[in-house]
């Protein structure tokens, strides 16, 4: 089992923006996000990089009272597990769950617990002819 502290994730709606010339580029918020959990992975010594069906339990301390999107919270936080190496694809977080808990100010935090469901277990084949 993994958890995480992080700061909040930014929102999924702003990972993108425009530049005045037309293109398209990361927001430095999202890309700060992403070093910071690769960062924390990294001090916490996370050795894994899963590869198989796991289970994630956020808590979003959010900064303030107000609307609050898990859902672009989650997905933010996805996919800086990802690309911190905690696991392969975020396509392996099989089960999620995600509450709101107290507020915390100034910035608010996230509270992460990854598990891995069902360790691969690698069987031996017992019937063997002779």
């Amino acid at each position: 089992m993994i958890t995480l502290t992080t700061s909040l994730p930014p929102s999924k709606n702003r990972q993108y923006r425009r530049a005045r010339n037309g293109g398209v580029y990361l927001d430095p918020s999202v890309a700060t996000y992403r070093d910071e959990v690769f960062y924390i992975a990294a001090q916490t010594r996370c050795r894994w990089r899963l590869a198989g069906p796991c289970r994630l339990a956020a808590v979003f301390h959010p900064w303030r009272d107000g609307r609050f999107d898990q859902a672009n919270r989650l997905d933010q936080l996805l996919d800086a597990l990802e690309y911190a190496g905690v696991v392969a694809d975020d396509k392996w977080f099989t089960e999620t769950s995600t509450s709101i808990g107290a507020i915390i100010r100034p910035r608010g935090l996230c509270v992460v617990t990854i598990e891995e469901i069902g360790a691969h277990v690698k069987t031996q084949d017992t019937d063997h002819a002779g």
